[in-house]
């Protein structure tokens, strides 16, 4: 029983998520077609890793930067344009349903040499949220903690008297 709820549980959040990785050269711009519903809010994480081949393997560089974009093409609007560092979050509310372009783009790479550029390897995993509230759900949910609160303090000094 616990075994087939967990299962359920992973496959449930795996379904709302999609992680990928890929690989690019210093400066180079990749982008990523998602068909989006109207308000939905997509959230993500990426993180950066560059090829050094001095150690055989991809490192970490805090001096990587990294841009990204995300369109709406049916719009022809921005909705979302953002500089961070080698590792990061990102989210955008998708204002209008329809295909979406997001774009990734690292710099700052070590080259090894004038003439070559590095190979980052980026991991970029998107997850897809229900509608955009404005906030209504946060607000519903820290009403009911604080009515929680206030009924543990009313517990609390019902347990003080008695003592």
């Amino acid at each position: 029983m616990l075994r087939s709820a967990l299962l359920f549980a992973i496959l449930a959040i795996a379904s709302l998520t999609n992680g990928l990785h890929f690989y690019l050269r210093d400066g180079e711009q990749q982008c990523f077609l998602e068909e989006l519903p109207k308000g939905f809010l997509v959230t993500g994480h990426y993180k950066t890793e560059e090829w050094r081949d001095a150690e055989k393997r991809y490192i970490e560089n805090p001096g990587i930067t990294v841009s990204m974009t995300a369109d709406d093409n049916d719009a022809l609007h921005r909705v979302m344009n953002q500089k961070g560092s080698h590792q990061g979050k990102f989210s955008f509310t998708a204002g209008n349903a329809g295909e979406h372009t997001i774009c990734v783009q690292a710099h700052g790479a070590q080259a090894g040499g004038w003439l070559t550029s590095s190979i980052v390897k980026f991991t970029l995993d998107i997850g897809i949220g229900e509608a955009d509230d404005g906030g209504r759900a946060a607000i519903e949910k820290i009403k009911d903690i604080s009515e929680k609160i206030r009924i543990l303090n009313a517990q609390l000094e019902e347990i003080k008297v008695e003592q």
